[in-house]
């Protein structure tokens, strides 16, 4: 299952973002996704390779375990 948000950033260039090297974008995309935990590394290296996820200023990729969760 996978859901993709569309959304308009508000960052604005500035030096404290010059700082820390980060590249005001307005167009973002949010994609969710539930998988199970031996594809998750899989979808993290497929970013890396085919996306560049693992360079400054491309995206961010996480992963989080909801076995353990309650509410």
């Amino acid at each position: 299952m996978a859901a993709a948000i569309y959304g308009k950033g508000s960052v604005k260039a500035n030096s404290f973002a010059d700082i820390f090297g980060f590249v005001p974008e307005e167009n973002k995309v949010i994609i969710t996704s539930l998988l199970l935990s031996d594809k998750s590394d899989a979808l993290i290296e497929t970013l890396n390779e085919e996306f560049s996820f693992n360079k400054p200023n491309t995206g961010i990729a996480f992963s989080v375990c909801i076995e353990g969760l309650s509410y």
